[in-house]
């Protein structure tokens, strides 16, 4: 089989489920097989459940011989702008620049974080992500007594960001992601990041997600304030925004493929951001 043919099999960690969905990407991509397993949310280990259902989820008889790109829930992840330096030279310098802004953020982290992040110019911020390291070692045990080779590890952030940067238009301008129980907006303007928030929104987001802008822009400052907000909410495609606030809300959605319905297979979606 040619490499660029070869079957992926994509998945994505949420705390109430895991979901996975095989690509064929033979001549026309397709989804030729699909799999959720629920999970409950623990408060005291929120990631726990979510890794013994991707075990159980592994055993599926689809979720072999094909390569594995999982996304990680924002509910999982931590996120900052961190200033970049041209100073910093190896990977453990960087990695202490961007451990010490997280601290700065956060506080001292009780376990071991997995830090990522993007290298922008000297005089940008680059997005970085903090991780559980237990859930990230966690993961990578769970595949290897799997057929699959899992390829990328990525928060949810990041990988709807990738798939939609060409999408997103106006400056400057929002990138909003809501989840059930979470919201994650960021602000760009002149192509660069400004502004990262992501916070806990109650049980009814879809009613609440207005409600949570709408507090965003009001503590925008006027460089901030969006001239178009972007939404990717595959699981609630038709929310509306406040209208007094003259700010254009447009939505994105994940595009239909043989196997997968955006209406009907929504659960879905995040696991296939960056394909559908």
């Amino acid at each position: 089989m040619l490499p660029l043919w070869r079957d992926e099999v994509r998945i994505a960690l949420q705390p109430d489920r895991v979901a996975l969905a095989r690509v064929s990407r033979r001549w026309r991509p397709h989804v030729s097989a699909k799999h959720a397993v629920q999970c409950s949310p623990d408060a005291t280990a929120p990631w726990k459940p979510c890794l013994e259902a991707l075990r159980e989820a592994l055993e599926q008889p689809f979720a072999r011989d094909a390569d594995a790109h999982l996304v990680i829930s924002n509910h999982f992840a931590r996120y900052a702008l961190v200033p970049w330096s041209e100073h910093l030279a190896s990977d453990e310098e960087k990695r202490a620049w961007v451990r010490h802004h997280f601290a700065e953020i956060y506080g001292e982290p009780e376990a071991a974080l997995e830090y990522r992040w993007s290298e922008e110019g000297p005089d940008a911020a680059c997005v970085a992500s903090a991780i559980d390291a237990g859930f990230i070692g966690g993961i990578r045990a769970a595949f290897e007594p799997a057929s699959l080779r899992l390829r990328s590890v990525r928060p949810y952030l990041m990988a709807a960001f990738n798939r939609w940067q060409r999408r997103v238009e106006g400056d400057p301008v929002w990138f909003v992601l809501p989840e059930t129980g979470r919201v994650c907006i960021a602000s760009l303007a002149n192509g660069r990041w400004r502004t990262i928030v992501s916070r806990n929104i109650g049980p009814d987001w879809r009613a609440e997600l207005p409600l949570a802008l709408e507090r965003e822009l009001l503590l925008a400052d006027g460089g901030a304030a969006p001239a178009t907000a972007w939404a990717y909410a595959p699981e609630a495609p038709k929310l509306d925004f406040p209208e007094w606030t003259g700010v254009p809300l447009k939505f994105l959605a994940p595009r239909a493929m043989p196997g997968f319905s955006p209406q009907a297979d929504a659960q879905y979606a995040i696991a296939l951001t960056g394909v559908a």
